[in-house]
């Protein structure tokens, strides 16, 4: 039962998430949802298929509607999965960094962050959450 609530968290589309998504061809749409979701959530990019839970990958198929072949993921390295990558990107809000956004995080991290003695983990996922709420650098 808490996993599937977890599923339900972590791994749901909203319906513009589906608007968005119809307009990827069917042979990289499941991919392009999980990176979606992928990068909404952690910041980051799936490194390998392997590191996304099959339970996760079969409930956003579901989602999707997605037939016996389109389950199937593509490549992650190819210029298809990086365009799709860009456009999850730009759906997301997320613009690169200036250089005046970097000098803000390095010392929000230097200053902030650093001094606590924190294990890693949370250090970075502070940091992640700083780029989440600072409107130049994370999604709007």
């Amino acid at each position: 039962m808490d996993y599937e609530i977890e599923l339900e968290r972590h791994w749901s589309l909203s319906f513009d998430d589906m608007g968005f998504l119809n307009r990827i061809p069917p042979s990289h749409r499941l991919l392009a949802a999980l990176e979606l979701i992928n990068i909404r959530n952690t910041g980051r990019f799936i490194g390998r298929h392997k590191n996304l839970p099959a339970e996760a990958v079969i409930y956003v198929a579901d989602q999707l509607g997605a037939e016996a072949g389109e389950r199937e993921m593509p490549p992650l390295r190819n210029r298809n999965a990086e365009r799709y990558r860009v456009k999850a990107l730009q759906y997301l809000g997320w613009k690169r960094m200036t250089a005046t956004d970097r000098h803000d995080f390095a010392l929000y991290i230097a200053e902030e962050i650093a001094p606590t003695g924190l294990p890693t983990p949370k250090m970075v996922a502070r940091a992640f959450e700083w780029t989440k709420r600072t409107p130049s650098s994370g999604p709007k």
